[in-house]
C-alpha cells in the first residue's frame, strides 16, 4: 500500500490577500510540505489567458498539486504541517481534496479540526482500497 501515490490539489483562500500575496503564500507552503518527504510539491497551472493562445500556461494562484503515498502517516503528517501553516500564516482557510473528498482546514478548534482530519485520511484509505 505504501508505495501507491495519490494526488492532493491545496487551494489557499484568504480574502485579504492579493494575488502576488496567494502567490508568494503557495511557494512558502510548498517548502514546508516538501520537508515531510512527500513525492512532490508543484504549482498548479491554469488555463491559457486567452483561448486560441498557445504554449502559455499561467499558474492558478494560490494552488499546489502535491504527490504523496498514500500512507496514513504520511497523510496525516502533510495535513498537519498545512493546518500548522495556516495558523501561523494567518490565512482564512486551506482547502485539501484527494479523490473527490475536500477537506478544509479553517478556524474550527483543534478538536474539531483533529476530528475532520482524522476522519478525512480514514475515509479517503478506505475509498482506496476499494478502488
Amino acid at each position: 500500500m505504501g508505495d501507491v501515490m495519490v494526488t492532493l490539489l491545496i487551494r489557499i483562500k484568504d480574502d485579504q490577500s492579493t494575488s502576488e500575496q496567494l502567490d508568494e503564500l503557495a511557494i512558502d507552503l510548498r517548502e514546508v510540505i516538501l520537508e515531510s518527504g512527500v513525492g512532490s510539491a508543484e504549482r498548479r497551472s491554469g488555463q491559457p489567458v486567452l483561448p486560441g493562445t498557445r504554449g502559455v500556461e499561467l499558474l492558478e494562484v494560490g494552488a499546489l498539486v502535491v504527490q504523496v503515498a498514500l500512507e496514513t502517516g504520511l497523510l496525516a503528517d502533510v495535513i498537519q504541517r498545512i493546518r500548522d501553516w495556516r495558523g501561523r500564516q494567518q490565512v482564512q482557510h486551506v482547502e485539501i481534496e484527494l479523490n473527490g473528498s475536500r477537506l478544509v482546514v479553517s478556524n474550527a478548534t483543534m478538536e474539531q479540526q483533529q476530528a475532520l482530519v482524522e476522519h478525512f485520511v480514514k475515509s479517503t484509505l478506505e475509498k482506496a482500497q476499494r478502488a
